[in-house]
Protein backbone atom coordinates (compact mmCIF):
# COMPACT_ATOMS: atom_id res chain seq x y z
CA UNK A 1 0.00 0.00 0.00
CA UNK A 2 1.04 3.33 -0.78
CA UNK A 3 1.83 6.00 1.88
CA UNK A 4 -0.35 8.55 2.11
CA UNK A 5 0.68 12.44 2.01
CA UNK A 6 0.01 14.49 5.22
CA UNK A 7 -3.00 15.93 3.10
CA UNK A 8 -5.94 15.26 1.31
CA UNK A 9 -8.27 17.04 -0.71
CA UNK A 10 -10.69 18.03 1.70
CA UNK A 11 -9.21 16.48 4.44
CA UNK A 12 -5.64 16.36 7.08
CA UNK A 13 -4.18 12.99 7.71
CA UNK A 14 -3.62 13.24 11.51
CA UNK A 15 -1.83 9.71 11.47
CA UNK A 16 -1.19 6.86 10.10
CA UNK A 17 -0.03 3.54 11.74
CA UNK A 18 0.52 -0.20 10.92
CA UNK A 19 -0.97 -2.83 13.30
CA UNK A 20 0.49 -6.25 12.92
CA UNK A 21 -2.02 -7.85 14.94
CA UNK A 22 -5.06 -7.21 12.45
CA UNK A 23 -2.47 -6.80 9.10
CA UNK A 24 -3.99 -3.67 8.52
CA UNK A 25 -2.84 0.15 7.83
CA UNK A 26 -4.65 2.76 10.56
CA UNK A 27 -5.44 6.14 9.35
CA UNK A 28 -7.17 8.83 11.52
CA UNK A 29 -7.99 11.70 9.03
CA UNK A 30 -10.00 15.03 9.85
CA UNK A 31 -11.76 17.07 7.36
CA UNK A 32 -10.45 20.53 7.38
CA UNK A 33 -13.88 22.40 7.18
CA UNK A 34 -16.06 20.32 9.77
CA UNK A 35 -13.41 18.71 11.58
CA UNK A 36 -15.18 15.25 11.92
CA UNK A 37 -12.83 12.78 12.24
CA UNK A 38 -12.65 9.86 9.37
CA UNK A 39 -10.71 6.74 11.12
CA UNK A 40 -9.82 3.88 8.04
CA UNK A 41 -8.56 0.59 8.86
CA UNK A 42 -7.16 -0.57 5.45
CA UNK A 43 -6.45 -4.31 4.40
CA UNK A 44 -6.92 -6.68 2.10
CA UNK A 45 -10.41 -7.75 3.26
CA UNK A 46 -13.24 -7.83 0.68
CA UNK A 47 -15.73 -7.28 3.07
CA UNK A 48 -15.83 -3.85 3.05
CA UNK A 49 -17.56 -1.53 5.71
CA UNK A 50 -18.53 1.51 6.04
CA UNK A 51 -20.39 3.56 9.10
CA UNK A 52 -21.65 7.03 9.95
CA UNK A 53 -22.03 7.73 13.45
CA UNK A 54 -23.30 10.98 15.57
CA UNK A 55 -22.97 12.10 19.23
CA UNK A 56 -27.07 11.97 20.26
CA UNK A 57 -26.43 13.08 23.27
CA UNK A 58 -30.09 13.35 24.70
CA UNK A 59 -31.79 15.88 27.61
CA UNK A 60 -34.25 13.64 28.68
CA UNK A 61 -36.34 10.04 28.10
CA UNK A 62 -38.60 10.62 25.17
CA UNK A 63 -36.91 8.63 22.88
CA UNK A 64 -36.02 11.32 20.65
CA UNK A 65 -32.56 9.60 19.00
CA UNK A 66 -34.39 6.54 18.95
CA UNK A 67 -37.13 7.67 17.30
CA UNK A 68 -34.56 9.41 14.51
CA UNK A 69 -32.86 6.17 14.03
CA UNK A 70 -36.12 4.62 12.77
CA UNK A 71 -37.52 7.73 11.26
CA UNK A 72 -34.13 8.88 8.91
CA UNK A 73 -34.37 4.99 6.98
CA UNK A 74 -38.01 6.11 5.80
CA UNK A 75 -36.35 7.86 2.86
CA UNK A 76 -34.86 10.99 1.89
CA UNK A 77 -35.27 13.67 -0.97
CA UNK A 78 -32.89 11.78 -3.23
CA UNK A 79 -34.30 8.51 -1.97
CA UNK A 80 -37.75 8.58 -1.44
CA UNK A 81 -38.80 5.35 -0.22
CA UNK A 82 -40.74 4.09 2.77
CA UNK A 83 -38.02 1.41 4.10
CA UNK A 84 -34.06 1.83 2.87
CA UNK A 85 -33.38 -1.30 4.29
CA UNK A 86 -35.84 -3.65 2.67
CA UNK A 87 -34.89 -2.07 -0.75
CA UNK A 88 -31.28 -2.08 -0.33
CA UNK A 89 -32.09 -5.92 0.91
CA UNK A 90 -33.49 -6.65 -2.44
CA UNK A 91 -29.91 -6.42 -4.02
CA UNK A 92 -29.33 -9.14 -1.86
CA UNK A 93 -25.55 -8.55 -1.64
CA UNK A 94 -24.91 -6.85 1.97
CA UNK A 95 -22.91 -8.83 4.48
CA UNK A 96 -24.39 -6.35 7.42
CA UNK A 97 -26.88 -3.70 7.54
CA UNK A 98 -28.17 -2.30 10.45
CA UNK A 99 -28.65 0.68 12.59
CA UNK A 100 -28.08 0.97 16.26
CA UNK A 101 -29.12 3.40 19.41
CA UNK A 102 -26.77 3.87 22.19
CA UNK A 103 -26.71 6.22 25.23
CA UNK A 104 -25.07 8.61 23.59
CA UNK A 105 -24.66 7.95 19.86
CA UNK A 106 -26.38 6.54 16.80
CA UNK A 107 -24.51 4.39 14.29
CA UNK A 108 -25.58 3.38 10.65
CA UNK A 109 -22.95 0.57 9.88
CA UNK A 110 -23.63 -1.90 6.93
CA UNK A 111 -21.01 -4.34 4.45
CA UNK A 112 -20.85 -5.87 1.40
CA UNK A 113 -18.53 -7.62 -0.75
CA UNK A 114 -19.34 -5.63 -4.06
CA UNK A 115 -17.36 -2.32 -4.61
CA UNK A 116 -20.08 -1.22 -6.73
CA UNK A 117 -22.69 -1.62 -4.04
CA UNK A 118 -20.80 -0.70 -1.46
CA UNK A 119 -20.35 2.77 -2.75
CA UNK A 120 -24.32 2.69 -4.06
CA UNK A 121 -25.16 2.01 -0.63
CA UNK A 122 -23.08 4.31 0.61
CA UNK A 123 -24.51 6.80 -0.62
CA UNK A 124 -28.04 5.73 0.48
CA UNK A 125 -26.91 5.98 4.16
CA UNK A 126 -25.29 9.53 3.96
CA UNK A 127 -28.31 11.09 1.94
CA UNK A 128 -30.73 9.61 4.55
CA UNK A 129 -29.23 11.03 7.56
CA UNK A 130 -28.19 14.16 5.99
CA UNK A 131 -31.43 15.19 3.94
CA UNK A 132 -34.57 12.54 5.45
CA UNK A 133 -37.67 13.47 4.83
CA UNK A 134 -38.44 13.51 8.43
CA UNK A 135 -42.93 14.16 7.69
CA UNK A 136 -44.95 14.46 10.47
CA UNK A 137 -46.54 11.30 9.17
CA UNK A 138 -43.33 9.21 9.91
CA UNK A 139 -43.08 11.20 12.99
CA UNK A 140 -46.25 9.86 14.02
CA UNK A 141 -45.63 6.15 12.83
CA UNK A 142 -42.26 5.90 13.86
CA UNK A 143 -42.85 7.52 17.20
CA UNK A 144 -46.35 7.91 18.66
CA UNK A 145 -49.56 8.91 17.80
CA UNK A 146 -53.18 8.51 19.15
CA UNK A 147 -55.32 5.43 18.42
CA UNK A 148 -58.90 4.75 19.18
CA UNK A 149 -59.78 0.59 17.83
CA UNK A 150 -63.60 1.97 17.74
CA UNK A 151 -65.55 4.76 18.82
CA UNK A 152 -66.55 3.37 21.96
CA UNK A 153 -62.86 2.31 22.67
CA UNK A 154 -60.81 4.56 24.74
CA UNK A 155 -57.87 6.34 23.65
CA UNK A 156 -54.64 5.02 23.32
CA UNK A 157 -50.77 5.67 22.67
CA UNK A 158 -49.26 3.69 19.53
CA UNK A 159 -46.38 4.08 17.68
CA UNK A 160 -43.38 1.56 15.96
CA UNK A 161 -40.79 3.07 18.68
CA UNK A 162 -43.62 3.62 21.72
CA UNK A 163 -44.52 -0.06 21.14
CA UNK A 164 -41.12 -1.20 21.43
CA UNK A 165 -40.25 0.28 24.50
CA UNK A 166 -43.38 -0.82 26.00
CA UNK A 167 -41.93 -3.84 25.64
CA UNK A 168 -38.18 -3.53 26.83
CA UNK A 169 -39.43 -1.72 29.94
CA UNK A 170 -41.47 -4.71 30.66
CA UNK A 171 -38.23 -5.90 31.41
CA UNK A 172 -37.43 -5.37 35.34
CA UNK A 173 -33.68 -5.73 34.57
CA UNK A 174 -33.94 -2.91 32.05
CA UNK A 175 -35.62 -0.72 34.78
CA UNK A 176 -32.91 -2.08 36.90
CA UNK A 177 -30.13 -0.42 34.77
CA UNK A 178 -32.29 2.36 33.96
CA UNK A 179 -32.43 3.83 37.59
CA UNK A 180 -28.93 2.26 38.46
CA UNK A 181 -27.61 4.87 35.77
CA UNK A 182 -30.38 7.94 37.38
CA UNK A 183 -29.18 6.94 40.57
CA UNK A 184 -25.02 6.86 40.24
CA UNK A 185 -24.98 9.62 37.71
CA UNK A 186 -27.70 11.96 38.48
CA UNK A 187 -28.08 15.08 36.00
CA UNK A 188 -25.93 13.12 33.89
CA UNK A 189 -26.72 12.88 29.86
CA UNK A 190 -26.66 8.78 31.21
CA UNK A 191 -29.57 9.75 33.54
CA UNK A 192 -31.89 9.59 30.90
CA UNK A 193 -33.27 6.43 28.62
CA UNK A 194 -31.90 7.15 24.86
CA UNK A 195 -34.41 4.34 24.00
CA UNK A 196 -37.39 5.80 25.35
CA UNK A 197 -39.50 5.51 28.39
CA UNK A 198 -42.56 4.73 27.33
CA UNK A 199 -43.97 7.31 29.96
CA UNK A 200 -42.04 9.67 28.66
CA UNK A 201 -42.24 9.07 24.83
CA UNK A 202 -45.41 11.00 24.57
CA UNK A 203 -43.99 14.31 25.64
CA UNK A 204 -42.19 14.68 22.30
CA UNK A 205 -43.61 16.79 20.05
CA UNK A 206 -42.69 17.10 16.27
CA UNK A 207 -41.24 20.47 16.05
CA UNK A 208 -38.71 18.74 18.94
CA UNK A 209 -37.93 16.11 16.80
CA UNK A 210 -36.77 18.48 13.70
CA UNK A 211 -35.12 20.52 15.98
CA UNK A 212 -32.74 17.60 17.24
CA UNK A 213 -32.29 16.19 13.81
CA UNK A 214 -31.08 19.70 13.06
CA UNK A 215 -28.55 20.24 15.72
CA UNK A 216 -27.03 16.25 16.17
CA UNK A 217 -27.11 15.24 12.30
CA UNK A 218 -24.21 17.30 10.97
CA UNK A 219 -20.63 15.79 9.86
CA UNK A 220 -19.03 17.99 12.64
CA UNK A 221 -21.01 15.99 15.15
CA UNK A 222 -20.13 12.91 13.73
CA UNK A 223 -17.48 10.61 13.16
CA UNK A 224 -16.98 8.18 9.83
CA UNK A 225 -15.21 4.52 9.47
CA UNK A 226 -14.10 2.86 6.41
CA UNK A 227 -12.62 -0.77 6.50
CA UNK A 228 -11.51 -3.24 4.18
CA UNK A 229 -10.07 -3.21 0.52
CA UNK A 230 -11.89 -0.45 -1.07
CA UNK A 231 -9.84 2.68 -2.87
CA UNK A 232 -9.32 5.06 0.20
CA UNK A 233 -8.66 7.59 -2.29
CA UNK A 234 -11.90 7.64 -3.87
CA UNK A 235 -13.43 6.72 -0.30
CA UNK A 236 -12.70 10.02 0.91
CA UNK A 237 -13.55 11.57 -2.41
CA UNK A 238 -16.83 10.36 -2.52
CA UNK A 239 -17.30 11.43 1.26
CA UNK A 240 -15.77 15.08 0.71
CA UNK A 241 -17.80 15.61 -3.00
CA UNK A 242 -20.97 14.63 -2.40
CA UNK A 243 -22.03 15.17 1.24
CA UNK A 244 -19.02 17.16 3.43
CA UNK A 245 -18.34 19.77 0.51
CA UNK A 246 -22.06 20.46 0.31
CA UNK A 247 -21.47 21.71 4.01
CA UNK A 248 -20.66 25.64 4.30
CA UNK A 249 -19.62 26.30 8.08
CA UNK A 250 -18.60 24.14 10.59
CA UNK A 251 -21.01 22.66 13.40
CA UNK A 252 -20.53 22.25 16.99
CA UNK A 253 -19.98 18.72 18.42
CA UNK A 254 -22.77 17.90 21.23
CA UNK A 255 -21.67 18.09 24.98
CA UNK A 256 -21.77 15.07 27.12
CA UNK A 257 -23.02 16.28 30.89
CA UNK A 258 -21.26 14.21 33.56
CA UNK A 259 -23.77 15.64 36.01
CA UNK A 260 -22.47 14.73 39.69
CA UNK A 261 -21.96 11.55 41.37
CA UNK A 262 -24.33 11.22 44.79
CA UNK A 263 -21.36 11.35 48.09
CA UNK A 264 -24.00 9.23 49.65
CA UNK A 265 -26.25 5.84 49.29
CA UNK A 266 -29.21 6.29 46.90
CA UNK A 267 -32.27 4.39 47.67
CA UNK A 268 -34.52 3.51 44.85
CA UNK A 269 -37.96 2.17 44.33
CA UNK A 270 -40.12 0.84 41.61
CA UNK A 271 -42.69 -1.71 40.47
CA UNK A 272 -43.22 -3.53 37.07
CA UNK A 273 -45.88 -5.60 35.82
CA UNK A 274 -46.36 -8.96 36.11
CA UNK A 275 -49.04 -12.00 35.09
CA UNK A 276 -50.63 -12.69 38.07
CA UNK A 277 -51.59 -11.55 41.67
CA UNK A 278 -48.91 -13.98 43.20
CA UNK A 279 -45.39 -11.65 43.79
CA UNK A 280 -43.68 -14.40 45.89
CA UNK A 281 -39.99 -14.50 44.92
CA UNK A 282 -40.60 -11.51 41.76
CA UNK A 283 -38.85 -8.80 43.41
CA UNK A 284 -35.43 -7.90 42.47
CA UNK A 285 -32.66 -6.37 44.53
CA UNK A 286 -29.60 -4.53 42.80
CA UNK A 287 -26.39 -2.68 44.59
CA UNK A 288 -24.33 -0.44 42.04
CA UNK A 289 -21.53 1.84 42.05
CA UNK A 290 -19.32 3.90 40.05
CA UNK A 291 -15.46 2.54 39.88
CA UNK A 292 -14.41 4.15 36.25
CA UNK A 293 -15.10 5.93 33.23
CA UNK A 294 -15.59 4.80 29.50
CA UNK A 295 -12.33 6.78 28.57
CA UNK A 296 -10.00 4.17 31.23
CA UNK A 297 -10.78 1.06 28.42
CA UNK A 298 -7.76 -0.66 30.11
CA UNK A 299 -9.82 -0.32 33.51
CA UNK A 300 -13.03 -1.34 32.13
CA UNK A 301 -11.87 -4.44 30.48
CA UNK A 302 -10.26 -5.69 33.73
CA UNK A 303 -13.31 -5.16 35.24
CA UNK A 304 -15.49 -7.33 32.53
CA UNK A 305 -12.97 -9.87 33.15
CA UNK A 306 -13.62 -9.70 36.75
CA UNK A 307 -17.04 -9.60 36.84
CA UNK A 308 -17.77 -12.62 34.68
CA UNK A 309 -14.91 -14.70 37.13
CA UNK A 310 -17.24 -13.73 39.90
CA UNK A 311 -20.89 -13.16 38.63
CA UNK A 312 -21.08 -14.11 34.94
CA UNK A 313 -19.14 -17.87 35.03
CA UNK A 314 -21.41 -20.93 35.98
CA UNK A 315 -18.64 -21.60 38.32
CA UNK A 316 -19.01 -18.11 40.10
CA UNK A 317 -21.24 -19.36 42.60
Amino acid sequence: MKTMTSSFPGFTLKREEFIKEIDSTVFLFEHSLLKCPVLAIKNSDSNKTFSAAFNTVPTDSTGVAHILEHSVLMGSEKYPVKDVFGEINKGGLTTFLNAMTGSDITYYPFATRNLKEYFNIMDVYCDVVFNPLLTEKTFEQEGWHYHQESLDSPLQYQGVVYNEMKGAFSDPIRHIFHHIFAGLLPGSTYAHESGGDPRNIPDLSYEEFCAFHKKHYHPSNGMFFLYGDAPLEEELEFLHDRFFSTFSDPGKRAEIKKGTPPDSPVFIEDSYGVDSTDTTEKTFLALGTNVSTVANREENTAFQIIANILFNSDGSP
